[in-house]
């Protein structure tokens, strides 16, 4: 049941926000078991932060 939910909220984030992540790209999400304890408001916030953070960052290899 928590596993479903995490996926209904990951794809949510995804069709909410399509403009997060250029065209072309794939993007992983790490599930954590927090997510589950967290609104859709507040895990908007963290979804798009985190997009702006990633599609900032440099592009290469990071190490």
């Amino acid at each position: 049941m928590d596993r479903n939910r995490a996926k209904r909220l990951s794809r949510e984030l995804f069709r909410t926000d399509p403009a997060a992540f250029p065209s072309g790209w794939e993007v992983v999400l790490v599930i954590r078991a927090g997510m589950l304890k967290r609104s859709l408001a507040e895990l908007r916030k963290v979804y798009a932060a985190a997009a702006a953070r990633i599609t900032a960052a440099p592009a290469g290899p990071s190490a």
